[in-house]
C-alpha cells in the first residue's frame, strides 16, 4: 500500500469522523440508496442543486417593474404691500410613484454574459461532482465485496464508505440505517 493511500485514507477516517459516520453499514443492502440518489444527495450538500438557468430567470426579472416612488412638500404665502401681515397661506403636498418596465431586458440584459459564465461554472463543478461521487460509489461498492477477506478489506469498505457519506455530508449514513 502507498503511503498516499495511508494518508488519503488518514484524511477520509478524520472527515468521516468530524461528521459522525464512524463504520459503514456491513453489506449494502437493497434499500441503500442508488447512485443517482447519491450524487443528487452531493449536489445538495455541495449547493449545487439548483436546476434553474438563471438566464430565463432575469429575463424573466424584466417582467416586474422598477418602483420609484417621490415625495414633495409646497409651501407659498403672499403679503401685502405693507409688509406686516400674511395674506394667503398655500400648502401643497404630493406623491408621485412610477412604475418603468424596462422590455429591452426580456431580450438582452447587461449582466447576461457574467450569468452564463457563472452557470456554466455551476453546470462543471456539478459533473465533477458526479464523477467524484461515482468513482467514490464504486470503490465503496468493491470494497463491500471483498469485505471479510481481512482487516485491510474491512477498513477499506469503511474509508469508501465514509468518503462517500461524506461528500453527502453523512445523508448516506442515515439513508442507509
Amino acid at each position: 500500500m502507498k503511503m498516499s493511500q495511508v494518508v488519503s485514507k488518514v484524511v477520509v477516517w478524520s472527515l468521516a469522523g468530524a461528521i459522525g459516520a464512524v463504520a459503514s453499514p456491513s453489506v449494502v443492502r437493497a434499500d441503500c440508496p442508488s447512485l443517482p440518489a447519491i450524487q443528487r444527495a452531493a449536489e445538495r450538500a455541495g449547493g449545487l442543486s439548483s436546476p434553474t438557468d438563471p438566464r430565463r430567470r432575469a429575463r424573466l426579472a424584466a417582467l416586474l417593474p422598477t418602483v420609484s416612488v417621490r415625495g414633495g412638500q409646497r409651501l407659498a404665502w403672499s403679503e401685502p404691500w405693507n409688509g406686516r401681515i400674511v395674506d394667503e397661506l398655500d400648502r401643497a403636498q404630493s406623491i408621485e410613484v412610477r412604475l418603468t418596465w424596462r422590455l429591452d431586458r426580456l431580450v438582452f440584459r447587461d449582466d447576461e454574459p457574467r450569468i452564463a459564465s457563472e452557470h456554466l461554472a455551476q453546470r462543471r463543478a456539478r459533473t465533477t461532482l458526479r464523477q467524484e461521487v461515482a468513482a467514490a460509489y464504486f470503490r465503496w461498492r468493491r470494497a463491500e465485496l471483498q469485505r471479510g477477506a481481512g482487516d485491510d478489506a474491512e477498513l477499506d469498505a469503511d474509508a469508501a464508505f465514509a468518503e462517500v457519506d461524506a461528500l453527502t455530508l453523512g445523508w448516506l449514513r442515515e439513508a442507509c440505517e
